[in-house]
This record gives structure tokens, sequence and C-alpha cells, in this order.
């Protein structure tokens, strides 16, 4: 007789007794035949792992208990194990393919600073030539202002002609050619360049004098001392 307790789903403990009938003879010589007490452990073993034993390709089938034969399956608790690897290297793979995300963004990232840098270095180089080239054009604007008042028409043109290639946006520049223009006797060009002056600078008042009183016939050649200081 014996007694099967489950202590989980999977395993259990088994308990009995033999040869019960024999209990008399109990203090003779012991022998096979004298009542015994029996204690086993089975574990329930489910299917379906492959790679595993009873699944093809894999080892020799195990006893679906320990205590008796089986058809080759294995253990639940080594199935759950499984699971609980697989997940994990799920999850490392998804750590993986997030950290080279990371190191790609970060890539990126610094290759745009890289860029921004080497746009700020190049702003602040440009800057600097225009700073020096306007500069450089006032010099010369400063020379063909003393050429203008000595009377030196074509040199003063010239010079101011040198100020215009270095910095083409200077509305003095523009006046004092259209000034220069006028003086040489071109008062169709001089009005060219005086609009072009009030064209880059709205504000630029003694331009606009100047053009009013060419249109009322008026203009002198005192009008450009002005312009001209």
């Amino acid at each position: 007789m014996g007694l099967r307790i489950p202590l989980t789903s999977d395993y259990r403990l088994g308990l009995g007794f033999t040869h019960l009938e024999n209990l008399p003879e109990f203090s003779n010589k012991y022998s096979v035949k004298h009542p015994g007490f029996v204690m086993n452990f089975t574990m329930s073993i489910p299917k379906g792992v492959p790679g595993m034993p009873g699944v093809p390709g894999g080892p020799s089938p195990l006893p679906d208990r320990i205590t008796g034969s089986g058809t080759g399956l294995i253990d639940s608790t080594l199935m759950a194990a499984d699971g609980a690897f697989s997940t994990l290297r799920d999850s490392l793979k998804v750590s993986r393919h997030q950290v080279r995300n990371l190191a790609t963004k970060v890539s990126l990232l610094q290759q745009k600073s890289v860029s921004l840098s080497d746009s700020v270095k190049s702003l602040n180089l440009q800057k600097s030539i225009s700073q020096k080239n306007i500069n450089r054009a006032m010099r010369h604007l400063s020379r063909s202002l003393r050429y203008f008042h000595s009377g030196d028409y074509r040199e003063a043109l010239q010079e101011v002609e040198t100020a215009l290639e270095l910095n083409p946006n200077l509305a003095l520049a523009y006046a004092r050619r259209g000034s220069i223009y006028y003086q040489l006797g071109d008062p169709q060009r001089a009005t060219i360049n005086w609009n072009l002056a009030l064209q880059m600078d709205p504000e630029y008042d003694d331009v606009r004098n100047i053009l009013k009183a060419l249109h009322e016939n008026r203009l002198k050649t005192t009008s450009f001392s002005r312009d001209e200081d």
C-alpha cells in the first residue's frame, strides 16, 4: 500500500509499505519478503522543446517521470528557464540596438557640431574680411575727397572705383561718384549714382537735396560740399 503526495503540479512525493502481511516475521533474519518502507519522488516532464531529449534532432528520450518510462519529454522547469533566457536574449538584442541608435545619434550630433563650428569660423572670417575691406574702402574714399577738392576729378573717380570694388554697398561711394560725374559734365551718370546712393540709404538727406535741386535747375557746385565732408 502507498500514498502519493502532490508537492506542486509537476512534483510528487510517494510513500509506501511493502509486504505488510509478513509483519509477524519481522524479528526473523532479514529477507526480501520482510515488510519495508518505500519513498520515491516523481517529476512531470512536458513535451515540446526543440533540440531537447525526445525531439527530432535532440538526444535520446528521457522518461516522462524520474521513476517511470517516457517518450522523450523535458522538465517544465527547464522550459520556464529556457523561456526566461530567451526573454533575456531578446532584451539584450533590444538594448544593443538602442545603444547602436544612440551611438549613431551621437555621431550625427558631433558632425553637426563640427559643421556649426566651421560655419561660425567661416562667418567670423567673412566678417573680418568684410571689416578690413570697409576700412580699406574708406581710406580710398578719403583720398578721393582730397583729389575732388583739388580739382583732380579723374584721380578722385579712380579712388571711388577702387572703394566700390572693395565694398559695393557704400552709399557714400555712389554719392561721391555722382558728384564727380557732375563735375566732369555728365549729369546723367551723376543722377544715376545719386539715385543708387539714395536707394541704399533712404535717409541720405544730402543726396535727396541734391536731386531736388537738380530737378529744379538750381543745383550749384557748392551743393556738394556737405556731401563730401
